[in-house]
């Protein structure tokens, strides 16, 4: 979604417009996630989660009282990373549980293997139960069977689930995914 909060849907192939309307309000949602190929979890900073169907609409909506500033999806299971520190864990339709996660707010959230992965403003990333201090992390994403996380100028990435550095890349990143078996950065650089 857009900073007006719009959410547009597309064609991939030739980008052309599908569909576009207004899932949060200004200053728009952070947070989005497909849930399967025609459902979309959208969250902002109203604090709200939205389960919107590409063709129907909203369908459903949880409102978790703090602004959200990342959405992962494992399955039917959501997590949504709060303002507040929290991580929120739960399905629509289902109960929604609470984690303090982080002191100044979990900037991003994940799954691997099931396990919920979160980095937050207090420099701080939790992989299931266990914690490492590595700095503020802006982004992180995990193909399973790495973790890699832009902190500073740097990448740096861990082997799943021994937390082996495999690597550290000098690289001013803002947002990480892997695809395949690469690690595609965007950088501020």
């Amino acid at each position: 979604t857009g900073y007006d909060g719009r959410l547009v849907v597309g064609k991939a192939e030739d980008l052309s417009r599908l569909r576009s309307w207004h899932a949060h309000p200004p200053p728009g949602s952070p947070a989005l996630a497909w849930l399967d190929a025609a459902t979309i979890a959208t969250a902002g900073w109203d604090g709200v989660v939205r389960l919107w169907d590409e063709s129907l609409g909203e369908i459903d909506s949880l409102n978790l009282h703090s602004p959200v500033l990342s959405l992962a999806v494992d399955g039917a299971r959501i997590a949504a990373g709060t303002l507040d520190g929290g991580v929120h864990l739960g399905a629509f339709g289902g109960p929604w549980s609470r984690i303090e996660a982080h002191q100044q707010g979990t900037l991003t959230v994940a799954f691997a293997d099931r396990v919920l992965i979160s980095a937050g403003g207090d420099g701080l990333i939790r992989v299931g139960d266990r914690v490492m201090t590595t700095g503020r992390a802006e982004s992180i994403a995990t193909d399973g069977r790495l973790l890699a996380a832009a902190i500073g100028r740097t990448i740096r990435v861990w082997e799943l689930p021994s937390l082996r550095v495999a690597a550290v890349l000098d690289a001013d990143a803002l947002a990480l995914a892997f695809s395949g078996s690469a690690l595609v950065a965007g950088c501020g650089d």
